[in-house]
């Protein structure tokens, strides 16, 4: 369940709160809001999803570099015997 949130839903909150921190830095920048709103929508947004872009490959590699040595073996019938299903 934590892999499937750090791959799946992290990336989004990440470009999220980059973008609204960005926003308030820039609010507080400029005194004409129409010009800060402008700046904040195009400027920092790209920046925010290049990051979370950035993270997420970080993340999708880390992921299936960790190593997996399970593998399932099927039921089989060998000389009128079943051989139970097993994971190794």
């Amino acid at each position: 369940m934590l892999k499937l949130i750090i791959t799946k839903f992290w990336p989004v909150l990440v470009v999220i709160t980059i973008y609204i921190i960005c926003y308030i830095f820039i609010l507080k920048q400029q005194k004409n809001r129409s010009k800060a709103k402008k700046i904040a929508n195009f400027y920092y947004l790209i920046i925010a999803i290049i990051i979370a872009a950035i993270i997420s490959i970080f993340l999708f590699f880390w992921s299936n570099t960790q190593s997996n040595t399970r593998y399932y073996i099927p039921a089989e019938s060998k000389n009128g015997e079943i051989i139970p299903a097993k994971i190794k």
